[in-house]
């Protein structure tokens, strides 16, 4: 009902930064996503560290698109079998709580790539990874910066300085993916515009992903 305004909204963002038409892979490659160019030097153009917690790194326009399409197609599968998987569970009479946590895990995996495709979502680095980035800065700005086992990241996506270019900022983060990932996906419902009959859709879409909307539990709340 609503798909064609998300997948424009999206569109408008991937063409903002440069996304170009051959620039979606021929063949998709389950390893290169954007998680992999973050983490591999040799995606990188620049590395700048603003803070022991904030990060910007500029990478090849598409290099960046060619890993969104690469990670929105294989996000397709998971969501698909996850959505036949709850087919079968509501088709079998499985228990309540069984059918809310996977419908609830399939829409939040969902929202989480639409809002990856419209350039503001949830990371984890690994400590190896973040160590790879840390690595390219001075040994004594190095030694001021806390490196954990995981190490959650809020990333938003901007074109670059320079033509072809996209600028990658992670800020750190509370470890709360869930709820990044439900607000973020609220504002991009707050984007779209409808005057016909889907608006009581669109109401409804929005008072669901809401966290101020007093009538309803966020969806992150309900799943826990």
């Amino acid at each position: 009902m609503l798909e064609t305004d998300i997948l424009n909204i999206s569109m408008s963002h991937l063409s903002t930064i440069g996304l170009r038409s051959e620039d979606k892979p021929k063949q998709y490659k389950y390893g290169h996503n954007i998680k992999s160019i973050i983490s591999d030097s040799s995606a990188h153009k620049e590395v700048s560290f603003i803070s022991p917690s904030l990060i910007q790194i500029t990478i090849a326009a598409s290099e960046y698109t060619q890993a969104i399409f690469n990670d929105l197609y294989f996000g397709y599968l998971r969501i698909n079998e996850q959505r036949k998987n709850l087919d079968f569970l509501i088709n079998s009479n499985a228990q309540p709580a069984w059918v809310l946590v996977t419908a609830y895990y399939a829409a939040y995996f969902m929202a989480n790539d639409i809002s990856k495709a419209n350039g503001r979502f949830v990371t984890n680095l690994s400590e190896a990874d973040f160590m790879g980035l840390l690595s390219t800065q001075l040994k004594s700005f190095q030694n001021t910066v806390t490196v954990e086992a995981n190490n959650p990241f809020f990333a938003t996506v901007d074109h670059g300085q320079m033509s072809g270019e996209i600028t990658l900022t992670l800020k750190k983060s509370s470890p709360k993916p869930h709820q990044i990932a439900w607000s973020n996906f609220s504002q991009i419902a707050n984007k779209i515009k409808v005057r016909d009959d889907r608006l009581a859709y669109l109401m409804l879409l929005r008072s669901i992903t809401s966290p101020e909307d007093p009538l309803w539990e966020t969806p992150s709340t309900i799943r826990n």
